[in-house]
């Protein structure tokens, strides 16, 4: 969270922008004031006053990342607002004269979209309201909301979720959807889901016997030819290319992956791992997908089951270790080396216990933190492999913020972390096992 005037580190170009698509808030096109290399300059802002907004709440809303959810690329406050720095995607942006253009299947794939977001939104307790089709976006087949077009006025209030999305259906996508008019009298989104399901193409059929339940969904939406499983156990972990997908997400790899928790056992157990799938999510959203921290960039949840998807990461600081440094390296170009995986960890560890979260170590590809134990680690893997190693960087980073060090882990690889138990042993990873 950054406490510094936006006005600072933008420049207003246009008032009240959003008034051109038929957006009622005042969401203002904006362009940084000191532009970098890769630094997006086609965005937009939005300011909300703090009146009757709850700030916990509101971090619910701007961290969701649910794959129809647009997330900031920024946030600010000032004393009195919060403000929202997005991408400018409104070319995008759904309306009322693009519906008839659907076709049947792009329809069909539309709406199962539209009633999964409902569904999250019920599951997770997140009052969302739709009233007019140009909250939606439409991006390479998939539909987005963002909280620039959110109505603030009742931010937060309850509503009956079903009633919302059938009175939202009923003024826009009716007369586009006649058969699925018949299930106003549903008493769950999983009736209309199952039904959904059938019209796109039997979507709840499990093709394999090592496929998780609803993968043919995760595929069909996101246009995914064929996966290549990586890992089977308590979970099944498997890559794809995004063929184009995800534009709206920087810094992706060609290859992603996903990770989906097997829920399996007796009634208690399946409660547990449903309640461990939430807390995994939960963990995820504290961290943007700039921080420098390997956590899934958005996820996909049908009924009870999740899929969360990451860029694929090509290996792990041990894997690194091994053939490093190359025999052609000058003692300079090794010493640059040290100085980049010293200043990245120290963002990553300074992200993570700013979130004062807490992991365990369960590879040796893990770096436990306690106080500054974490420099002479470094020290000793440098000295290993006969480097010179100032850390100042790492050590100004984390004096500049000021930040408490406790008993932490960070984990290199996504697919790994988990709690820290009070009274588990703490061991040191030597040198000689990096």
């Amino acid at each position: 969270m950054d406490s510094q005037d936006p006005s600072s580190q933008y420049l207003l170009l246009e008032l009240g922008y959003a008034n051109r698509f038929g957006i009622k808030n005042n969401v203002c096109l904006v362009a940084p004031a000191y532009q970098q290399e890769k630094q997006k300059s086609n965005l937009v802002s939005i300011r909300i006053s703090k009146n009757n907004i709850d700030e916990k709440v509101l971090l619910k809303y701007r961290t969701l990342k649910f794959l129809t959810i647009l997330q900031p690329e920024q946030y600010f406050q000032t004393e009195y607002e919060h403000c929202l720095i997005y991408e400018n995607l409104y070319e995008h942006l759904f309306t009322k004269e693009k519906l008839p253009n659907l076709t049947y299947d792009e329809g069909q794939k539309f709406l199962l979209q539209l009633v999964l977001t409902f569904a999250e939104f019920e599951r997770r307790k997140i009052y969302w309201e739709l009233k007019s089709i140009n909250q939606i976006y439409y991006i390479q087949g998939i539909i987005y909301f963002s909280l620039l077009e959110y109505g603030f006025e009742n931010f937060n209030q309850p509503f009956n979720y079903l009633q919302s999305f059938w009175s939202f259906f009923n003024e826009h996508l009716s007369y586009k959807f006649n058969d699925v008019a018949q299930l106003r009298f549903a008493q769950s989104f999983d009736d209309i889901l199952q039904y959904l399901f059938v019209k796109n193409g039997d979507l709840h059929k499990t093709p394999l016997l090592d496929s998780p339940p609803y993968e043919k969904v995760l595929q069909y939406l996101l246009n995914i030819d064929r996966f290549h499983k990586l890992y089977n156990g308590n979970c099944i972990v498997k890559q794809f290319k995004k063929k184009g997908l995800f534009s709206i997400y920087p810094n992706l790899t060609e290859d992603i992956v996903y990770k989906s928790t097997e829920i399996k056992g007796n009634e208690e157990s399946q409660k547990q791992l449903i309640k461990q799938i939430q807390r995994d999510i939960e963990l995820m959203e504290l961290f943007s997908n700039k921080d420098n921290v390997a956590s899934c960039f958005t996820y996909l949840r049908i009924k009870e089951h999740a899929f969360l998807l990451y860029r694929k990461f090509t290996g792990t600081l041990a894997d690194r270790f091994k053939n490093w440094p190359k025999k052609e390296q000058t003692l300079d170009s090794i010493r640059k080396d040290v100085y980049v995986i010293a200043s990245r960890t120290a963002d990553c560890i300074t992200i993570v216990l700013f979130q004062h979260q807490k992991f365990c170590m369960k590879k040796i590809q893990f770096i436990e933190i306690r106080n500054l134990r974490i420099f002479s680690l470094i020290m000793r893997i440098c000295l290993n492999h006969s480097v010179m190693l100032v850390i100042l960087t790492a050590l100004s980073k984390l004096m500049m913020n000021q930040i408490q060090l406790v008993p932490m882990v960070i984990a290199l690889s996504p697919l790994n972390m988990i709690p820290l138990k009070q009274n588990q042993p703490q061991n040191m990873i030597s040198s000689s096992q990096v």
